[in-house]
């Protein structure tokens, strides 16, 4: 489980987003303006702080009473009212006390933002930016309670989803087919050797699963979905999307940076990241091989391209019209789900997604050989894999063990 909140923000030039600038200016357009009337009109003022107010309480945690008897007090509505009748009322006087009380909650993370708001003096920039700083530190408690509160999300969840799959199967004849020709498909044949001990039962049973959450990543569209995946269905398909995508890319700048172009090209660090950015820009997402044909004749230009923009820097020779022709050559014909390369790729990504889920070996750090570009999507790859692996696991492992004992072994 790695639940995170986010800021919700509405797509740009979207009709959401437009119509809560409006919205949001307008709030702050009519506070300038009753502020800057004469006499200063504060009832906008006053719902401002008082929301405010709301906001410091709702960050604070059931113990800190102190702090709340605190902002209570500093922070009395009834007092302001008072203050706004006899013309003493002092904004600037409650936006530093906020301030300097948001710089005692919030995270170090939000540090920057606080010193911003100890810059400002007009009024309206201040509660403006000390509103959109709360929405933010708001953000962060519940990220924070989140985090303390996961193990118990995780096991009440297990729980819950097990018992509504009990409740299925109790209406539902014969409803874990679909999952028992899954786990059946992926059963090694048996030998005259086999043992039949416990020891070795539950070897056989681990090991079967482990190639069938694996046969997840390579799924055939044809099988009819096992039933105990149902709510993670498109998890693993975005999962299969991603690796797809890797595989490709990686291809790609593989063949493209282990040609012989005839120079002593200095491949740093940096020029490969470049290049590889450029290249995923132009790549796109592709979910099959139809999809990658139609754009890799535009990433084998645009590989040449940034070659050759390279070796002017380093004030090289240009590629030759032969190199160039064997690059793209050689890209094109990463469309083949058969080409050499992508298999290679493929195994290597695989075999490391298979140590990741394996309980028989520790968590692999390395990534494969050749991917290092590839360190932080293939981590995450492997990182959502095993928590879905893991989750379901832990509310079918039974389910497995019986299935499997029943018709695998």
């Amino acid at each position: 489980m790695n639940f995170h909140l986010q800021k919700l923000e509405p797509p740009s030039n979207s009709l959401q987003k437009v119509v809560k600038d409006i919205a949001h200016q307008a709030f702050w357009d009519l506070l300038k303006e009753e502020l800057g009337s004469d006499p200063p009109e504060y009832s906008r003022a006053l719902t401002l702080l008082a929301e405010i107010k709301e906001w410091l309480l709702s960050l604070l945690l059931p113990h800190q009473t102190k702090t709340q008897q605190e902002i209570k007090d500093k922070i009395d509505i009834d007092l302001i009212k008072q203050q706004v009748e006899s013309g003493t009322l002092d904004m600037q006087q409650y936006s530093d006390y906020i301030v300097s009380l948001m710089a005692r909650l919030c995270s170090p993370g939000r540090d920057e933002k606080i010193r911003e708001l100890t810059t400002l003096r007009d009024v309206i920039p201040l509660y403006k930016g000390i509103f959109q700083t709360l929405e933010l530190m708001r953000l962060d408690m519940a990220n924070f309670t989140i985090r303390q509160i996961r193990p118990q999300i995780a096991a009440c969840s297990v729980e819950y989803e097990r018992q509504k799959f009990e409740d299925y199967l109790k209406i539902t004849p014969d409803g874990l087919r679909n999952t028992r020709e899954w786990l059946y498909r992926n059963k090694k044949p048996s030998s005259p050797e086999s043992a039949t001990s416990s020891t070795d039962s539950v070897s056989v049973i681990s090991s079967l699963l482990i190639d069938s959450f694996m046969e997840l990543l390579m799924w055939d569209l044809k099988n009819p979905w096992p039933e105990s995946l149902a709510l993670d269905e498109t998890r693993f398909a975005e999962l299969r999307n991603k690796l797809f995508s890797v595989e490709i890319l990686s291809s790609v700048l593989l063949v493209s940076l282990s040609q012989n172009m005839g120079s002593p090209l200095d491949l740093s660090a940096q020029f490969r990241q470049s290049f590889k950015e450029h290249l995923a820009v132009v790549l796109g997402h592709p979910k099959c091989d139809e999809e990658v044909e139609s754009v890799l004749a535009s990433v084998a230009t645009q590989v040449t391209e940034d070659i050759d923009q390279e070796l002017k820097k380093q004030t090289l020779p240009q590629l030759s019209v032969e190199v160039k022709n064997l690059i793209v050559g050689q890209v094109s014909a990463l469309s083949q789900s058969d080409n050499k390369i992508r298999k290679i790729i493929h195994t290597r990504i695989m075999e490391f997604l298979r140590q990741v889920i394996s309980n028989e070996v520790a968590r692999p750090t390395q990534i494969p050989a050749g991917l290092s570009l590839f360190r932080s999507e293939i981590a995450g790859i492997a990182g959502q894999f095993a928590r879905l692996v893991s989750h379901n696991r832990a509310v079918f492992a039974q389910h497995y063990a019986d299935l499997i004992v029943q018709h695998c072994l």
